[in-house]
């Protein structure tokens, strides 16, 4: 028999003390069709029910019941270890860190140089993670804090923001003689490469477009930034990115009209469990990237349209 996961019961317990599929694959920023998923393999390698779902809220089985506290205390004797791990390492501070794909692809390799200039004896732990494993890989404690964009409040977080950006309207250099802004309404004709609702930015574009009563002429749905980036510097079509990313991506033959009617605003954080009180090297790192932006802010205004000749 396979042996459950620390996922599975992760999950498990989360259900069993929310009584409620929903609600817990919330909490855990998690799909409710995943969070199923993993209740019933969960199920199958213990040759039993753990809930029953005959009515419209969970009600526990006694195997859940004796599941539960021991459940409990195997994730609280991993934490300890975990614990024991970290402080048995002296010779190496180690320093955990969760980067959304953007983050990690575009903004971290400055900020990590850095960081290893001011910190050469703390050994730092990337862990880039897709954006739905994103929180989940902080509130596990598996990182001591997280870097990127989540584009909701969320009250087991803390958010700090370290960079604000703005979305805007990119195309090929010369192809649509932008100006310096550009609104919402004159774009509902123009061809665009449209990123996939796993990206953090497309609720924002969506509301934006409600907002101003228009529907974008979308002409590709891509994954990833650097491809819509790619489409439109080859004039294939356009596209919609936030200002900071087109300038860091390095692809060139590219200009951008940052969009308003209305602006949209989008803050680039440092994402805190509130539960978990940061250690002192974690804590120590963390504040270095806070000053390190906030030196970049002074530096650029972040404003009007650009270009990468």
């Amino acid at each position: 028999m396979n042996r459950p996961t620390l996922r599975q019961l992760t999950i498990f317990l989360e259900v069993y003390r929310r009584k409620s599929v929903s609600v817990a694959a919330e909490r855990l920023h998690m799909t409710q069709a995943a969070t199923s998923i993993a209740l019933r393999q969960l199920e199958a390698q213990l040759g039993g029910l753990l809930f029953n779902r005959t009515t419209r809220r969970l009600t526990s089985t006694p195997l859940a019941d004796q599941l539960a506290p021991l459940a409990e205390r195997m994730l609280e004797d991993l934490r300890r270890i975990e614990a024991l791990t970290r402080t048995a390492e002296h010779s190496v501070s180690r320093v955990a860190i969760a980067c959304t794909p953007t983050f990690a692809a575009y903004f971290l390799p400055d900020l990590m140089r850095s960081i290893h200039e001011h910190f050469p004896n703390v050994h730092i732990d990337v862990i880039d993670v897709s954006q739905s494993q994103f929180i989940p890989t902080i509130t596990s404690r598996q990182a001591d804090f997280g870097l990127g964009f989540i584009g909701f409040e969320d009250p087991e977080l803390r958010q700090i923001p370290l960079v604000d950006d703005h979305l805007c309207f990119v195309s090929a250099v010369g192809s649509a003689h932008l100006p310096p802004e550009i609104s919402w309404r004159e774009l509902q004709h123009r061809p665009v490469a449209m990123i996939s609702r796993s990206v953090g930015i497309r609720p924002m574009i969506e509301q934006a477009c409600a907002r101003a009563g228009i529907r974008l002429n979308v002409t590709h749905e891509v994954n990833l930034l650097s491809t819509a980036l790619s489409l439109a510097s080859a004039g294939v079509t356009n596209t919609i990115a936030p200002q900071q990313i087109v300038h860091l991506s390095g692809i060139r033959g590219l200009e951008s009209s940052v969009l308003h009617g209305p602006w949209v605003k989008r803050h680039v954080s440092a994402i805190l469990s509130c539960h978990h009180p940061l250690e002192h090297w974690p804590r120590q790192v963390l504040e270095h990237c806070i000053a390190y932006y906030e030196g970049l802010t002074q530096k650029t205004d972040g404003t009007g349209t650009g270009s990468t000749p």
